[in-house]
């Protein structure tokens, strides 16, 4: 996945789960990575063993994967977005996941 796109709306306080699916490609180097979560709702997070956390380290050994799960839990009924920010101990890599979702669901009214 590319990250939370909970774009067709959550109903409040309710939480949307999705994974980010990081990969090191190198064949003999150890990648150590720090995990952020910038939203500034509050309302996205990742989920690490059944906690919650805006940041987290993780380790890839070399040709190793790592499925990062993330949630999304809307506090009031309007568009929130934030990014995940993906970045090297040693800062030789970095880049951000977009995250956006909207909090409320619609009714159709006949």
């Amino acid at each position: 996945s590319s990250g939370i796109n909970a774009e067709y709306g959550v109903e409040i306080g309710r939480q949307k789960e999705d994974t980010v699916f990081l990969q090191n490609d190198s064949p003999t180097q150890l990648m150590c990575l720090v995990l952020r979560v910038i939203s500034p709702s509050r309302s996205f997070y990742i989920l690490n063993n059944d906690s919650f956390a805006l940041s987290c380290d993780i380790v890839l050994a070399a040709g190793s994967s790592q499925t990062i799960k993330l949630g999304y839990t809307p506090l009031h009924a309007e568009q929130h977005v934030g990014e995940l920010l993906v970045r090297s101990k040693n800062k030789d890599v970095s880049f951000t996941i977009p995250l956006s979702g909207h909090g409320g669901l619609s009714q159709v009214l006949s």
